[in-house]
């Protein structure tokens, strides 16, 4: 059987661009003497919104593009495509015949003595018998290949090379990928009595940078979007950031904000700097001291003229420095240059709802907010080297992580943020695959003095706590954050790059009052009584 797969450059929403695609090709397509042609879901929309499929001159469009290209190849061609029936979304296998597009009904399609099974729905079983045509698109993930690996078959995946898909066509073996990171155009891959052969470059192993770097120069340049203004601090994820948008964005349409406060070291200000200058982008110098002390005093001055309690210590005061920095610095820097400004927080910060709301929980894109803490790191290791080498100062990667927004968090005597990355990386993200560890299963690891195991943490987590009710006071701390203020921070967050399959804004949150079990309840009980 000789499968031609089409992968397009997809413009989401585009659908006159999209068809237009196929038209261009049909005689290459054609000169490969396919059998069976297929192309990727939503190769005609891409992946858009309820508001924009469910109108009805976007559906009368749609409609009449699949009508039109039914008619294009003499040969069945199979994809899938989302569309609004009966009152919601419905994802469509299609066939495509004879001039007519119908809902495919059937499992699977033989020709040349040969038999493949189409898996068109992500809870579609896979047959352990027959090859598989995966027309079911991941988001653009590095893990997205994953459910292959986990059942050991041969299966040809196909997606678009736009916007919010995988950024290539997958030809996995055995649960080995042999072929993937292909670019957009047109592959031959032949299934014969031995599986499958193709001509098809052999595979690029994508890694984070790869992904993130390709994600964000197709956003920036959908949105036309070529102007930045990067908020540096010193720290690990504000370098990273400067270094993702270089890689895709000229330097000189790059501008660095540095925003020293009271509590800003001389080594986080050092790092700011040499960065800029290492990267070649500019730098403005913006203190925030002033301007901060200068609210203070006229919100305090005012609140006692009229009677009302009004104090602006602690975190309120840390809160206030925060905000200063982004809504009233960045954001009016970025307005007056015709730019974005970038947010810059992880996954780890992102997960608890570590920042402020309105201050570093803004900006128009979180490029970094789907990656873990250590995954920063990493990323950081790999951007240096693509840039060329020598470009991120070294001390970013001794310096504790630190907001550095009171003396509590003075890297220069070894303080920072409350979060312990090499347990709470991996804590966190036990909460947020596909099947969560329970707080009542995390007690009874950590009773059972297997938690590090069970995490995969880089820190035997039983060293860092004194007792077991300092454990559970942690564990509860962030647990109450999680599901409790945190989601209201993470709805009204940036959108953010997808890095992994499970990324902040894919699921819906509610926000509601953080529960614990019974089961957890009898647990936590029984542990702090010993």
């Amino acid at each position: 059987m000789n499968i031609v797969a089409c992968t397009s450059p997809l413009q989401t929403g585009r659908i006159d661009n999209n068809l237009q695609w196929f038209r261009s090709h049909h005689d290459e397509i054609m000169s490969r003497e396919p059998d069976l042609i297929v192309m990727a879901q939503n190769s005609l929309t891409g992946f858009v919104s309820d508001t924009l499929l469910r109108g009805t001159d976007f559906q009368s469009k749609l409609d009449a593009a699949l009508c039109e290209l039914a008619t294009f190849f003499s040969v069945p061609l199979i994809g899938s495509q989302d569309q609004w029936l009966h009152g919601q979304r419905k994802h469509r296998p299609l066939y495509f015949e004879n001039g007519k597009a119908t809902e495919l009904d059937f499992a699977t399609i033989s020709c040349e003595r040969q038999t493949v099974y189409i898996r068109a729905d992500e809870n579609d079983p896979f047959p352990n018998d027959l090859p598989v045509i995966d027309l079911f698109s991941q988001p653009a993930t590095l893990s997205a290949p994953a459910y292959h690996n986990s059942i050991r078959i041969d299966a040809l995946t196909v997606a678009d090379c736009g916007g919010y898909f995988e950024p290539h066509t997958g030809f996995l073996h055995c649960g080995e990928t042999c072929h993937g990171g292909w670019q957009q155009g047109i592959y031959t891959i032949t299934l014969t009595a031995n599986g499958w052969r193709t001509s098809a470059p052999t595979t690029y192993a994508w890694k984070q940078m790869d992904l993130l770097r390709w994600q964000l120069q197709t956003i920036l340049q959908t949105l036309s979007l070529r102007d930045v203004v990067i908020g540096l601090s010193g720290g690990i994820d504000s370098t990273v950031n400067a270094l993702l948008y270089q890689s895709v964005v000229e330097k000189d349409h790059i501008l660095g904000v540095t925003m020293p406060s009271s509590y800003t070291s001389s080594v986080t200000r050092s790092i700011a700097k040499q960065l800029a200058k290492n990267s070649g982008i500019s730098l403005l110098t913006v203190p925030i001291k002033e301007s901060v002390e200068a609210t203070r005093t006229q919100l305090e001055t005012i609140a006692k003229a009229t009677g009302v309690s009004l104090s602006l210590d602690g975190l309120p005061y840390e809160n206030l420095q925060a905000r200063d920095r982004t809504s009233r610095v960045l954001a009016t820097i970025a307005s007056a240059r015709g730019a974005i400004f970038t947010c810059n927080a992880n996954k780890t910060e992102t997960t608890v709802g570590y920042g402020t709301m309105y201050g570093d929980i803004a900006g128009a894109l979180a490029a970094t907010a789907d990656l873990w803490k250590h995954e920063v790191y990493e990323l950081a290791k790999d951007l240096d080297d693509f840039m060329g080498g020598g470009i991120i100062p070294r001390e970013v990667f001794t310096v504790p992580p630190s907001a550095e927004l009171s003396s509590a968090q003075d890297v220069t005597k070894g303080f920072g943020d409350p979060l312990i990355y090499p347990y709470h990386d991996y804590l966190f993200a036990s909460w947020i695959q596909d099947t969560p560890l329970s707080l009542a299963e995390i007690l009874e690891c950590y009773e059972e003095h297997t938690l590090t195991k069970r995490l995969g943490a880089t820190v035997e987590v039983e060293t860092l706590f004194a007792d077991a009710d300092a454990f559970v006071a942690d564990l509860e701390r962030w647990w109450t954050l999680y599901r409790g203020l945190s989601i209201a921070k993470r709805v009204q967050a940036p959108p953010i790059l997808a890095a992994g399959p499970y990324p902040f804004g894919k699921y819906r949150e509610a926000q509601g009052e953080p529960r614990y079990s019974d089961r957890y309840l009898a647990k936590r009980k029984k542990l702090l009584k010993k």
